[in-house]
């Protein structure tokens, strides 16, 4: 019985001298500036449409050898598109460049990938939500782009 008790305080002694970690850590802050903003990225969604809510159209307007391609944001501006996976025919890697202005604006032009004066909408450090308007057949059509690190 001796034991047991010894054994139980000890038990109790080792898991109340454990210290709980401070769970109010500071969030990462996501500045949207080219150093920031740089990185490797994957499509996650591309949205359209006249007005909110916008339609998905990112596997309707997509080939599938281009669903798993990445951007490459580099810090210096200049950008390269990688046609990986599923490659298509021809290939679509190419490179270019990426830029956002002082108001905030994104403009990414890497062959087919092109977005010019992007709102950017959101930045986590991690996804990058991007708005822009596009004048097809003289009608303004809105599009959000989401691309994921």
């Amino acid at each position: 019985m001796k034991k047991i008790i010894i054994v139980s305080t000890s038990f109790f002694l080792l898991l109340s001298s454990c210290k709980k970690e401070n769970s109010t850590s500071t969030p990462a802050t996501c500045n949207k500036t080219m150093a920031d903003v740089a990185g490797t990225y994957s499509l996650v969604k591309i949205e359209a449409g006249l007005a909110d809510p916008l339609s998905d159209i990112t596997t309707s307007e997509l080939n599938p050898c281009q669903l798993d391609d990445k951007l490459v944001l580099n810090a210096s501006g200049t950008a390269n598109y990688q046609d990986l996976g599923i490659v298509c025919t021809p290939s679509g890697s190419t490179n270019g460049t990426w830029s956002i202005s002082v108001d905030g604006k994104m403009t990414i032009n890497a062959g087919t990938t092109v977005v010019a004066n992007a709102e950017i909408v959101s930045f986590d450090c991690a996804t990058l939500v991007m708005l822009t308007n596009k004048v097809i057949s003289g009608v303004s059509v809105k599009f959000r782009l989401t691309i994921k690190k």
